[in-house]
Formats: C-alpha cells, sequence, structure tokens
C-alpha cells in the first residue's frame, strides 16, 4: 500500500490549531476567548526538522499519542492566548484599571479601515454549526468587531508600522497627529470632559435661552427655547474632534474638516501660522481657518458621539440636536442682554440697523444697554477689537496679554472661566444660519467699517476659512418650549 504523504501550510495549521483547541475545550473556556482566537492570524516560525516532526506526528508515525498531541496543541495555543491578553491588557490605557474600558475600547476599535474577518472561514470550523440563526449571526458580528479590535491594538504597539501608515499631515506639514496609546488616552480625556458638560448642561460653558419673540426683517416672529455654548468653540475642542476623526478612520471628512494654517500666511503672519492651532498656550482661543464643511461636522460629530456616550454610562437624555446659531436667535440674546455688544462706534453686522434685519426698538434696547453696561475690563476692550488690517506683532501682543488673565496650566483641561476669557481676547466673528433663508453667514461685531468687514468675507470665501471667523453651535432639545403669541 503506497504511503500517503501529508503536507499542511500555515494557514492549514492555524485553523487546525483553533479546531482541535475549540472543539475539545469549548467547555472549559468562555466566549471570549474562543472569539480571540477566531480573529487571529499567528505568525509562528518553525524551523524545517520541527515541522518535520510535527507533521510526523499528525501522520501517526511519531512516538507521541494523541492525548500528547492535544496537550502540545492545548499548551501551543494557551501560550499564543497569553501574548495576545498581555498585548491587549497590559497596553498603555491599563485596561484592567480603568473606569471607562468599554467606552476606550469603542474609540480605537475603529483604527483599522479594513477587515480581513472571513466568515466562511469561521463557518468551515463549525463553532456556529450548533447555534441558532440570531446567536449565530449576534456572534459573528462580535467577532467581526473583535477582529478590528485586536489589529487595532496591534497597529497601535507597532509604531513602525503606524508611522508609516497613520500619520496625517496637511500639504505644508503644519500639523501631524501620530496615533499613539498616549496621545488616544489622553484626548479620549479631553472628549469626555466635553460629553459631561454637555450632557449635564454645566451652566459655566451652556446658557439656556428661554423662549422669545424679535421683530426680525420688519415681522414680529417667535423663537422656541435653545441652549448656546457660551464661548466661541476653542482650537482644544476642535483639535479633539479632528484626533478622533482620525481615531475612528474618518480620514475623508479629517480631509474636510482640517484646520488650515497656512491661510494665516497670506497676512504674513508666519509665527502664528506655525503656533496658534499647534502650541499649547493658545488651546483656550478660538478656531480659526476652518470651513463651513468642518463646521458641520463638527456639529454632527459631537452630537453622535455625546449621545453614543449617553447610551453607554445609561444617562437618561431628552434627545437633541446641535447647529449652528440663527441669526435671530442672536438677536433674541441681544434684547435679553445675554450678550454684550461693544459700542466702539464701528460696524456691527446684522446688528446695523441700516442692514435691515434689526427694528429701532431693538436698535434703542442695544445702546441702552451699552450705557448700562460699559466696558470696564480688559478682556471686554478686546472683545471690541477686530485684528483685521494689524501687524502680526500686535495680534500676538493682543493675544499675550491673556496670559497675564489666567494660567495656561493645565493645558488639557475644558475650563469654561478661561475659555470664556481667552475667546474674549482672540476675539473673532461667528458663522451663523440666516433664519429665512438658511444659509450659513458671518456676523460679528467691533468692525471699523463695512468696507472692512466687506473685505474680510471677499478672503474668508476665496480661501474657505479666515483667522478671523469661528464658530460656536446651540443645543435645541425636542421638548423645549414652542413660543407662543398670546394675541393668536
Amino acid at each position: 500500500m503506497t504511503e500517503e504523504k501529508y503536507n499542511i501550510n500555515d494557514d492549514e495549521l492555524n485553523e487546525l490549531l483553533r479546531k482541535t483547541f475549540l472543539n475539545d475545550n469549548a467547555g472549559n473556556f468562555n466566549d471570549d476567548i474562543s472569539k480571540v482566537v477566531f480573529s487571529q492570524e499567528y505568525n509562528v516560525k518553525i524551523d524545517p526538522e520541527k515541522e518535520k516532526n510535527l507533521l510526523k506526528r499528525f501522520s501517526g508515525k511519531g512516538t507521541m499519542g494523541t492525548g500528547m498531541i492535544y496537550s502540545v496543541i492545548f499548551i501551543s495555543v494557551i501560550v499564543i492566548i497569553g501574548f495576545i491578553a498581555h498585548l491587549v491588557y497590559h497596553s498603555a490605557f491599563d485596561f484592567q484599571t480603568s473606569k471607562n474600558t468599554n467606552l476606550i475600547n469603542e474609540e480605537i476599535t475603529k483604527i483599522a479601515s479594513n477587515s480581513d474577518f472571513n466568515i466562511e472561514k469561521l463557518e468551515g470550523l463549525g463553532y456556529y454549526s450548533q447555534q441558532s440563526t440570531d446567536k449565530k449571526k449576534k456572534n459573528i458580528e462580535i467577532s467581526r468587531e473583535v477582529n478590528d479590535q485586536i489589529k487595532s491594538f496591534i497597529a497601535l504597539h507597532d509604531t513602525n508600522q503606524l508611522s508609516l501608515k497613520k500619520q496625517i499631515a496637511d500639504t505644508n506639514r503644519q500639523e501631524l497627529f501620530v496615533l499613539n496609546p498616549k496621545l488616544i488616552q489622553r484626548y479620549w480625556k479631553i472628549k469626555q470632559m466635553m460629553m459631561d458638560k454637555l450632557l449635564n448642561k454645566d451652566k459655566k460653558l451652556y446658557r439656556y435661552i428661554d423662549d422669545g419673540s424679535v421683530n426680525y426683517k420688519g415681522e414680529e416672529i417667535g423663537i422656541t427655547a435653545f441652549t448656546i455654548h457660551n464661548c466661541v468653540i476653542t482650537n482644544l475642542e476642535y483639535r479633539t474632534f479632528l484626533i478622533d476623526l482620525l481615531i475612528q478612520g474618518r480620514f475623508s471628512d479629517y480631509s474636510k474638516a482640517k484646520v488650515k494654517p497656512e491661510i494665516w500666511n497670506n497676512y504674513k503672519f508666519s509665527k502664528l501660522a506655525v503656533d496658534y492651532f499647534k502650541a499649547e498656550e493658545y488651546n483656550d482661543f478660538p478656531v480659526v481657518n476652518i470651513s463651513q464643511e468642518g463646521v458641520e461636522l463638527f456639529c454632527s460629530w459631537f452630537e453622535q458621539e455625546t449621545k453614543k456616550y449617553a447610551k453607554t454610562i445609561k444617562k437618561s437624555i431628552v434627545d437633541f440636536k446641535l447647529r449652528l446659531p440663527y441669526d435671530a436667535e442672536w438677536m433674541l440674546l441681544a434684547e435679553y442682554g445675554y450678550t454684550s455688544l461693544p459700542d466702539n462706534g464701528g460696524y456691527l453686522t446684522i446688528f446695523d440697523i441700516n442692514e435691515g434685519y434689526i427694528d429701532k426698538s431693538l436698535d434703542r434696547r442695544i445702546k441702552s444697554l451699552q450705557k448700562k453696561y460699559k466696558i470696564e475690563s480688559t478682556v471686554d476692550e478686546f472683545y471690541a477689537t477686530n485684528r483685521y488690517g494689524m501687524s502680526e506683532s500686535e495680534v500676538i501682543n493682543i493675544l499675550n496679554k491673556g496670559f497675564e488673565v489666567r494660567s495656561v496650566e493645565p493645558f488639557d483641561t475644558i475650563y469654561p472661566s478661561r475659555m470664556k476669557d481667552y475667546t474674549a481676547i482672540g476675539h473673532v466673528s461667528e458663522m451663523i444660519l440666516e433664519r429665512q433663508s438658511g444659509k450659513k453667514i458671518v456676523f460679528g461685531v467691533g468692525w471699523r467699517s463695512k468696507d472692512e468687514f466687506n473685505d474680510m468675507l471677499k478672503d474668508y470665501t476665496k480661501f474657505s476659512g479666515s483667522p478671523f471667523v469661528g464658530m460656536r453651535f446651540v443645543v435645541v432639545y425636542n421638548n423645549a418650549p414652542e413660543y407662543k403669541n398670546p394675541f393668536w
């Protein structure tokens, strides 16, 4: 009888190890171990002599009995699993002690943008053959997530591979985020602070505005209650957003939303082009040089991530939406004295009565409030001054005044009082929505003249961003009271 020869490659050996271990030890180990085994590729090197002996043993020609074979296989797989467990659970995140293990888990599982998960391969191993259709489908999805997760951990720990594949830089190499565990952990904490303050409606960072009415372009209209972010979005908040896009593998969205520091160079601000968004001392200053598409992505990202976070921590919330403020909402803020308008004799965009947005009664109300709340503090004085037309040294001197008001440390903290002061000192105009058309427009106060403002707008349109334009958002809740005119 011709002797039968056995040829076994690495893939078949991997399958045999998995199948044997899982089939023989399913009762002794939990599903998590099985999922990890299924989702891995083990690059085990065997020298020719060891491979020859191993094949002899599998073909029954060695001296090792079946029980011994299974024992060797069992020990080998345990060693491999031990290595993976060490890699995962003793990483820089300290998953075993972190209270937010599942949350951090979710944040990094999408780094691997493409999965090589093979459902048919798992079917062939027979692991799902005895399960109901629903349970089978659920386990397949769980296994897919585990596969992506482990690949993400491996990528994070392979710094050479990470440097080659996961670095994202803009065309001028002014900004560069390398996704290492330390950076991901740091920005997860900042993101968590942002979400906690929104969910808890932190009164230092958010102001609730009750429903009301304003005369808008000659017509009395009602405005539904809303909550507004007390200051413009800062460099730190926006940087957290961009890094989170990278963590999730959303590279296309990152490209659309990224800051364009090179726009500073159009005004001969070469130092700020390098430092303003990158240097940590400017963390709490307004984010600028961002596109309208980037603003939309920020609002959508923060809304969806906060809702997911609330569900994860089992916090009951009322459904809400984030968007840019309407011009009419700003008018309500001004009418009720929730926002200050500097009296510098300059151009006030939508609050300029000649533009037709406001009526004479609101104009008188604004002037009355200006007299009542005279500009006294250094911060308020800067709020009345735009930087357009200034030299870089003049602008930097103004920004440096912020460091005299408050300490910049700790850098990675959502600190409302400091944010409010720094964004006032770094005063910018803001993107808003025109109520009637829904289109994005820019409004701002403190402009020396309408011509100066229009010159800035031309640049803003040309470069799709400006050092003199930032953004904030409002929160609209589904259960917010709707304005009702008592005379209707």
